[in-house]
C-alpha cells in the first residue's frame, strides 16, 4: 500500500506509466486517488501535469489501453459523455478519470467510473 511521505517516483521520459498493486497481491477497490507533484525538482525531471487513470486487475487489460495514448481532457471529456449512454460495464483498458494539475502541488479526486 502507498504512504504519504517525501519519496518520489520519477522518470525523464514523457508520458510515462507508473503501476501500483497491493503489497500482498490482494484487489483493491479504489474511491479516491492522490497525486502530489512537487513544485521544484531536485532529480532533472519535469513535474506530471496530466493524465489518464486506469484500473484492472490484471497488466495484460493495459496492453489495449493505448487507443488512449493521445488523450487529453477534451478528449477524455468526450469520450466520458459517449461512454455513459453505454449500459455494458467498463472494460479493464478504458480509462476510469482523467487528472490535471495546476499550481496546486496535491490533487485528490474520485475516480468517474
Amino acid at each position: 500500500m502507498l504512504v504519504d511521505n517525501t519519496k518520489m517516483f520519477a522518470s525523464n521520459y514523457p508520458k510515462p506509466h507508473v503501476t501500483f498493486a497491493h503489497l500482498e497481491g490482494e484487489q483493491m477497490t479504489v474511491q479516491k486517488i492522490s497525486i502530489r507533484v512537487p513544485q521544484n525538482t531536485q532529480t532533472g525531471v519535469y513535474p506530471c501535469g496530466e493524465g489518464l487513470i486506469f484500473l484492472s486487475d490484471t497488466l495484460q487489460a493495459f496492453e489495449v489501453a493505448n487507443i488512449f495514448r493521445n488523450f487529453e481532457l477534451q478528449h477524455y471529456t468526450a469520450w466520458k459523455e459517449q461512454r455513459m449512454k453505454d449500459a455494458r460495464p467498463l472494460r479493464p483498458f478504458e480509462p476510469v478519470a482523467f487528472f490535471q494539475l495546476d499550481n496546486n502541488q496535491t490533487l485528490t479526486f474520485d475516480i468517474d467510473f
